[in-house]
């Protein structure tokens, strides 16, 4: 496992290109998102670090996910979190309301799907043609820029 200055290094380079990418509208900013949220998770599972700075890991963590789109792991995420004896009342309430969030951007997401591909949608669900869409964006998508 690596150490936390090398992860606040990674995280870092991570959460920057993450954000480019995502101004420029990119194919490759849910992929970075993912990334960030990977390390945040990394960093949040060390035993070295202070109390604050794992719940701020941990936050970090669900909302890349939820960034990334991948609704599944930020609610798998929050639920783990919230599930451990250390988490405190604060990050637990926060925890939950990133979950709230996360349910509101994957129905919207649901919705914008629907209301784009109506005949699509009745036919193949919306579920299969986001993923059908995530993988057609996973083939373009560019070699992570370093």
């Amino acid at each position: 496992m690596l150490d936390l200055d090398t992860l606040y290094t990674l995280v870092s380079e991570a959460i920057r290109r993450a954000e480019a990418l995502e101004d420029l509208c990119a194919p490759g900013a849910p992929d970075a998102y993912l990334e960030v949220s990977i390390l945040e998770e990394q960093i949040s599972g060390l035993e070295s670090i202070p109390e604050v700075e794992r719940a701020i890991a941990q936050r970090g963590a669900v909302r890349a996910a939820i960034s990334a789109g991948e609704f599944g792991r930020a609610k798998t995420l929050a639920d783990r979190f919230i599930g451990l004896a250390e988490t405190g009342a604060p990050i637990i309430a926060e925890l939950n309301e990133l979950m709230a969030e996360a349910g509101r951007v994957e129905l919207a997401t649901k919705r914008v799907t629907a209301a784009r591909y109506p005949k699509a949608a009745k036919q193949y669900g919306i579920e299969n043609i986001q993923r059908c869409a995530r993988e057609f964006v996973d083939q373009l998508a560019p070699f992570p820029i370093s």
